[in-house]
């Protein structure tokens, strides 16, 4: 029994010693990253109670908004165009406009910076707010009146099955799996969604132009997987038609490829139908070789699809907060 607790005792301090060296030093800084320009405030973000705290003078003005402060209310005023925020150091109560509201966690001053909930700003402004988790970003849009509007593409569907793998895996349905989690995502994320199919049904090529022009989308993204006669061709490529939207394959190209780690074959032009339209960025993704055993096995694999569709998120998510 004595040894026993001697090896507890044991296990205890080594626990004790590896909080005390593991210290938030260590970790990956938190870019918050606006309109495509990574901000740099001389006091760090930081994570409290799973929210984003943020200088808030740093962040107000460039989103464009004045900062006045209270020292008889202890509080802080922002202020763009017709909206009034008033935040109160150490209370959940915001006031936009007169009207109260709730927030999780409070502002609080941090080497003489006010900080305070990133998301409660940005959104009370109308700029909405994504997070990369894998480059550890929060991404701010612009100010806008209205949500992002997305439409997804998965290629084929019913009889038209696409390419087939080696051991039988079809198009159609790995890139449906991947436009499914990317619809999700997105509408989660208050983005407005579109999709050409949701199920295993056949979708013309036209009509899904003429989808597009009738949902008027900011952007349309389409989800193909690649196939080739030589079996060891490999890896992803995004495809656009006109060169004005090169820089959203371009961004979409990079983002899958960092989550992937597949071989980048690079962004291409491409004269394909469903990128036809040349007043919507279109782009069409590759995101592996069915008809390379190898890949085929990734594709039919949910941790893959997960990681492909995080890439054209994140992909989607950037290129919109600094394009629009």
């Amino acid at each position: 029994m004595l040894g026993m607790v001697k090896e507890l005792k044991k296990w205890v301090l080594t626990i004790l010693l590896l909080g005390l060296f593991v210290t938030p030093c260590q970790a990956k800084s938190l870019d918050i990253v606006l309109a495509g320009k990574v901000l740099q405030p001389d006091v760090p973000p930081m994570i409290v109670s799973g929210r984003t705290l943020v200088p808030l003078r740093i962040i107000s003005e460039n989103l464009g908004a004045t900062v006045d402060w209270s020292s008889k209310k202890q509080s802080a005023i922002i202020a763009k165009d017709n909206v009034h925020i008033e935040v109160k150091i150490g209370s959940k109560e915001v006031l936009v406009n007169g009207t109260a509201k709730q927030i999780d966690v409070p502002a609080r001053i941090v080497n003489n910076r006010t900080m305070v909930p990133l998301r409660v700003v940005a959104e009370m402004l109308n700029c909405p707010v994504f997070f990369d988790a894998q480059d550890y970003q929060v991404i701010v849009g612009k100010s806008r009146n209205t949500p992002y509007k997305v439409m997804i593409d998965a290629g084929h569907g019913g009889y038209d099955t696409g390419a087939i793998g080696h051991s039988g895996v079809n198009e159609k349905d790995v890139v449906l799996a991947i436009a499914k989690i990317v619809q999700n995502r997105l509408s989660a994320d208050h983005i407005n969604v579109a999709v050409t199919r949701s199920s295993d049904i056949f979708v013309g090529l036209q009509e899904r132009v003429d989808a597009s022009q009738t949902y008027q989308p900011d952007i349309f993204v389409s989800i193909h997987a690649n196939s080739s006669d030589n079996a060891e061709a490999k890896g992803t490529e995004t495809f656009y038609r006109y060169d004005t939207f090169r820089s959203l394959a371009q961004t979409i190209q990079s983002t899958v490829i960092d989550r992937t780690q597949l071989t980048d074959r690079g962004v291409k032009r491409g004269n394909l139908w469903v990128l036809c339209r040349d007043d919507l960025p279109s782009v069409l993704v590759e995101t592996a070789f069915i008809s390379n055993p190898t890949e085929e096995k990734l594709l039919r694999s949910p941790a893959y699809q997960q990681k492909v569709a995080d890439g054209i998120i994140v992909g989607i998510e950037k290129y919109l907060t600094s394009s629009m």
